[in-house]
């Protein structure tokens, strides 16, 4: 695993290129970038502020938010990439300016669609093998109840004050 020539790319403020090839880098290497984030958390000769990055990135790496954003950014990126190649064109014309910055837009709210974010979630779901979202990982919080109080009454008192239009009597 650690023999592999694979290059992380950098993520640069100045180009979309930059950053769609961090994307794709990403994406392509997911499993890889896990593993070698393991690897260095484990490795005791590692200084303790580099094993700490490598705990941070593998915790939000483990989250299907995080795969679900690199696949989704990908796509983006890669049609923004291409669209800003056009238009550095010498001989690119004020229609075909308009015509691409229009598919922009359409291309973007269409990854918005319902179906496609299904598209990007199974995506992101086969990238990361992962099946569920953090918030639906969380554990339910039950608050300390005082010394005169019990489960059941609690639990009565949450119905009465859910169910709405309830009279006053």
């Amino acid at each position: 695993m650690l023999n592999a020539k694979v290059t992380l790319k950098d993520l640069s403020d100045t180009g979309w290129l930059a950053r769609e090839d961090a994307c794709k880098s990403l994406n392509k290497n997911w499993d890889l970038v896990i593993g070698v984030l393991k690897t260095i958390l484990n490795d005791t000769t590692q200084k303790p502020t580099t094993r700490c990055e490598a705990k941070g990135l593998l915790k939000k790496l483990n989250h299907l938010e995080c795969a679900l954003m690199a696949v989704f950014w990908s796509d983006i990126l890669e049609i923004l990439n291409k669209t800003s190649k056009k238009l550095q064109s010498v001989s690119i014309n004020l229609i075909t300016v308009v015509q691409l910055y229009d598919s922009i837009i359409y291309y973007v709210k269409s990854a918005w669609n319902r179906n496609r974010f299904m598209d990007y979630e199974n995506a992101a779901k086969d990238l990361s093998g992962l099946s569920d979202y953090k918030e639906n990982e969380k554990r339910i919080r039950r608050r300390k109840l005082l010394y005169v109080e019990n489960r059941s009454i609690v639990k009565i008192l949450q119905l009465k004050t859910k169910t709405p239009n309830t009279p006053n009597t």
